[in-house]
């Protein structure tokens, strides 16, 4: 047996595996006049973190039972659509019964569901902004995230300051392109988010690449019926888009199914300006500036569906699929280039003329069964996924060149064919199972990614280093991961250890055999958290993550936005390794104190390189020798005024990227900055009935850095005004996106003889008007959920900035 096969099993297999006694809580749900309560939701949460370790719905007779319950110190409590019961404190180290419940007079308040405002808890190892029932839930997923404390969004890339940051949907990663990701989450409603969990901290049981995760946390499915909503948005900016969604949800007692379908045809706009200031050797030689403007054409539909089967009360079997097709999506790109000499006169210029038609699809194919082991087992879940990505591309680039006088002396023209598919399968098995005092987590997983992709090119003139070409990638990911957790006093400890063994094999026509590479690592995680009372919560954590290359940043074809300015992939691309450590204090649930350190080596960096010898800037991404963060952050939530609620994240940080000069020559530079992050979360509730509301949102960040870019002065303000009507049927938003049109902001690199910078000016200001309308049972929460695999994480190719 091989000797990495080997030591995963041991690692797989080396906590012990005897059952812990596990116990059952019952009760009955009732209301003030001692009637019961059918299918009110019941929850049940630690004392010690407050965290939610099980909940279920009460019968057509108002019983219920948690089952499979750990002995530990609990708060119990029955909410139903309005009104809740008190917090029932609850010592489990037997079965208990703990009889009647009793929940307010909730017939009234069926037609009303009360908008409160968000919160945000500081868990050991993530930080939880609960958006359920908030003026939130009117906005889409993607303005949810952009308002979530310590997110950054620029243009359409999402990241927890420089951390490399994954995106999940109840526990599943999302795996699209940038734009992709996007277009999906402001398709995904609010109403269906209960939180989103802002993961610093992942343990073994999630991938080991990635330094932070946002998990999106949909709303349970605790109630019986049909629900269904139509919607529809128009938003203006320099061009009119529009969008369409219905879903249509159903439960009864065996089968849960949702289904949901969306289209949005968008034309966009986007300028740039640009400058490059080309040296001989190290002297100044010419400038070259840049005016870019493109417009494009887009038709997305996005597909999912979702069943759920209840075969009896151990046994789930759930089936899923996602389809995103956007076909015949056309750019139009116009570019005006001018060399100015040492004295900024006119040398030449010249005007390219780029389109690009592209067709992608992704299809996301799942199934999940799910096994309780008897009163005193675990729980066993077995997962497998197939993932079918394909993105063809079709450019025809010319290029006009002309002297200081306007006469033409050249021209060249050609074309790029591009093909890019993608087939990843994976299969995975987690048990979970309580061992006395302890909470057992085993799991094991296998992914099997091919890509495919070829490039043919045509024209009467073409660069000389480009040639036809063929490039496979294969990996294979065999997995292991090992959870304890543990509970005593006011202490609580959780420690993992991840174990991954990976084969690569990449190839090329043009450039033979590129890549082939066998590792295995370790990836330990631990939280340690101590509670002096109920006001104060320290906590220290660790982790050590891996980031691995994106499958299209692997592609080595281009992408050309003239001759002499593209985009490649970088077949050489290895893994990078994160350490990361962080300290916690929280006061009073309201006051969270972060201070951490983060060291990536080899981190992989979007890299702009500028070959002064053949005029040339050419985007890819590299390994550069590592960077690292210092932060300070602050987080702060409470009501200002009865009807004005504010919630603050301040960040303090300190960024450093080390990096080989322009050609290797083994000189360490580095872009380093002192920077400042301000969130502030503002919501107003404007009418009695909560049916009038408004939010606004301000967000500054300073002096920041990616790679060698260096980023000035970003700030936002949105507004967003909210009515419903019709006992909350009918819903009319009114939304402000980017007011003062302070979003697109310089980037510039200024480092020896690279000195090169853009202005990136995509359509950030906006006002758009959307209708809602539900009908059905419409209080019902669905089972919509994300149902892609992790690998597909991958496919997500880094935002061009």
């Amino acid at each position: 047996m091989p000797k990495n096969t080997l030591t995963l099993i041991l690692l797989w297999l080396s906590p012990l595996t005897v059952f812990g006694q596990l116990y059952k809580v019952s009760g009955k749900v009732q209301n003030e006049q001692s009637e019961p309560v059918p299918f009110a939701n019941v929850y049940l949460q630690k004392v010690s973190d407050s965290m939610l370790v099980s909940g279920t719905s009460a019968d057509q007779n108002g019983d219920f039972i948690l089952q499979n319950i750990p002995p530990n110190t609990y708060f119990v409590s029955v909410s139903y659509v309005y009104e809740k019961s008190d917090f029932l404190p609850l010592e489990v180290n037997e079965d208990v019964s703990i009889g009647p419940l009793i929940i307010g007079d909730q017939t009234q308040y069926l037609n009303e569901v009360v908008l409160k405002a968000p919160s945000v808890k500081r868990l050991s190892d993530r930080l939880v902004f609960q958006v359920e029932n908030t003026n939130l839930s009117q906005s889409s997923a993607f303005s949810i995230l952009s308002k979530t404390p310590g997110v950054i969004v620029i243009g359409d890339k999402i990241t927890i300051k420089n951390s490399p940051t994954l995106i999940y949907i109840n526990g599943k990663r999302v795996y699209l392109s940038n734009t992709e990701l996007k277009d999906l989450l402001e398709n995904y409603a609010g109403e269906n988010i209960n939180s989103i969990e802002v993961i610093t901290n992942p343990s073994a049981k999630y991938d080991a690449e990635g330094g932070a995760i946002l998990n999106i946390v949909a709303s349970k499915n605790l109630s019986i019926g049909y629900k269904g909503e139509v919607g529809s948005n128009i938003t203006k900016a320099t061009y009119s888009k529009y969008e369409f969604n219905t879903s249509h949800y159903y439960k009864n007692e065996v089968v849960n199914a949702f289904a949901s379908y969306s289209y949005n045809p968008k034309k966009n706009y986007k300028k740039d300006e640009s400058y490059i200031n080309f040296f001989e050797g190290e002297l100044f030689d010419f400038r070259r500036e840049t005016n870019f403007n493109s417009t494009s054409k887009s038709y997305a539909h996005n597909f999912n569906a979702i069943v759920d089967f209840k075969l009896d009360d151990n046994n789930q079997l759930s089936l899923a699929a996602n389809v995103l097709n956007s076909p015949n999506k056309e750019n139009y790109n116009t570019a005006t280039d001018r060399d100015l000499d040492q004295q900024g006169l006119l040398q030449s210029y010249f005007n390219s003329f780029n389109i690009l038609k592209n067709d992608n699809s992704n299809v996301s194919l799942n199934v999940d069964y799910g096994l309780k082991l008897g009163e005193n087992g675990g729980d066993l879940k077995v997962i497998s996924n197939y993932i079918d990505f394909r993105d063809h591309q079709f450019q025809e680039l010319t290029t006009d060149y002309y002297d200081e006088d306007g006469t033409l002396i050249d021209q060249n023209n050609f074309n790029v064919w591009n093909k890019q598919n993608y087939r990843i399968g994976t299969g995975q098995v987690d048990y979970s199972v309580a061992l006395g005092n302890n909470q057992i987590e085993l799991g094991s997983k296998y992914a099997d990614i091919k890509s495919r992709s070829s490039v043919r090119y045509e024209g009467t003139s073409m660069p000389d280093d480009i040639a036809d070409d063929i490039f496979s990638y294969d990996e294979n990911i065999y997995a292991a991961y090992a959870n304890i957790g543990n509970e005593w006093d006011q202490w609580s400890l959780v420690f993992g250890l991840r174990g991954e063994y990976i084969q690569i094999k990449a190839k090329s026509i043009s450039l033979g055999n590129l890549h082939k590479d066998n590792y295995f690592k370790l990836f330990p995680t631990m939280n340690l958290q101590y509670g002096l009372g109920t006001d104060h919560i320290f906590g220290i954590s660790y982790k050590k993550a891996i980031e691995r290359p994106r499958y299209q940043n692997l592609n080595p074809f281009r992408y050309f936005l003239n001759e002499s300015q593209y985009t490649s992939g970088n077949p050489t691309l290895k893994p990078s390794i994160e350490n990361k450590i962080t300290l916690e204090y929280t006061y009073n649930d309201k006051y969270i104190f972060s201070f951490y350190y983060e060291h990536i080596k080899k981190h992989l960096e979007e890299l702009i390189l500028q070959d002064n010898i053949n005029k040339i800037l050419n985007s890819s991404d590299y390994n550069i020798e590592g960077s690292c963060q210092y932060s300070t952050d602050f987080i702060f939530f409470d009501y200002i005024k009865q009807w004005w609620y504010m919630s603050s994240y301040m960040s303090g940080f300190y960024l450093e990227n080390s990096y080989l000069s322009q050609g290797n020559t083994g000189v360490v530079q580095k872009n380093n900055t002192l920077g400042f992050l301000g969130q502030f979360y503002n919501q107003f509730t404007l009418s009695k009935d909560q049916s009038f509301t408004a939010d606004l949102s301000l967000m500054y960040l300073s002096d920041y850095i990616m790679g060698r870019h260096k980023f000035k002065n970003q700030f936002t303000a949105d507004l967003s005004i909210r009515k419903s009507f019709y006992k909350k049927r009918l819903y009319i938003k009114l939304e402000f996106q980017d007011i003062f049109n302070t979003t697109n902001i310089p980037v510039f690199t200024r480092n020896g003889n690279q000195d090169n910078g853009f202005f990136s000016m995509p359509e950030s200001r906006s006002v758009s008007l959307g209708v809602r309308y539900k009908f059905g049972n419409y209080r019902l929460v669905d089972n919509h959920r994300d149902i892609t695999p992790e690998e597909l994480e991958r496919l997500k190719e880094k935002s061009k900035l």
